[in-house]
Parts: structure tokens; C-alpha cells; sequence
């Protein structure tokens, strides 16, 4: 059985600040796509909503390849421990 731990918050909260300007990009687009939608309702609600599934789509993919990276990780540790 493994046992799982949590990031300390300290260390989520400085890994957050490292990459701010992201975190801020990011932010600023939202605010203006929720903008548009607010002033032309029509195709840009369509718009936004594609975009959101490529985000999603997109960052599923991040996601599945940091769980084989992490795992490949621990296996390349263990493979130079034993050697």
C-alpha cells in the first residue's frame, strides 16, 4: 500500500508565486471573455464555450501525462537506488 501526502500549502503558495504572470494572463483573459459574452451574447457564448472544451481536452492531457511522468519518475529513482 502507498501512502499519499498533501503539498504543504506553503510550498503550493510558492510554487503559485513563481509563476504569476501566468495565473494573471490567465485571469485577464477570463475577465475579458466574460466581457464579451456580457456584451455580444450571441456566437460569442459559442466561442467561449469551445474554447472552454479545448482548455479542458487540453489540460486533460497535461494531466495524463504527469501521472505516467511522475510514475516513470519513481521507477528511474528506484532503478538507480538498486544499482
Amino acid at each position: 500500500m502507498t501512502h499519499v501526502t498533501w503539498p504543504d500549502g506553503a510550498d503550493v503558495l510558492a510554487r503559485v508565486g513563481r509563476h504569476w504572470g501566468w495565473m494573471m494572463a490567465f485571469g485577464i483573459i477570463s475577465l475579458l471573455a466574460g466581457v464579451a459574452v456580457l456584451v455580444w451574447p450571441g456566437r460569442t457564448l459559442i466561442v467561449v464555450a469551445v474554447l472552454f472544451g479545448i482548455q479542458l481536452v487540453v489540460t486533460g492531457i497535461f494531466r495524463f501525462v504527469a501521472a505516467f511522468a511522475s510514475d516513470f519518475a519513481k521507477n528511474v529513482d528506484k532503478y538507480r537506488c538498486a544499482n
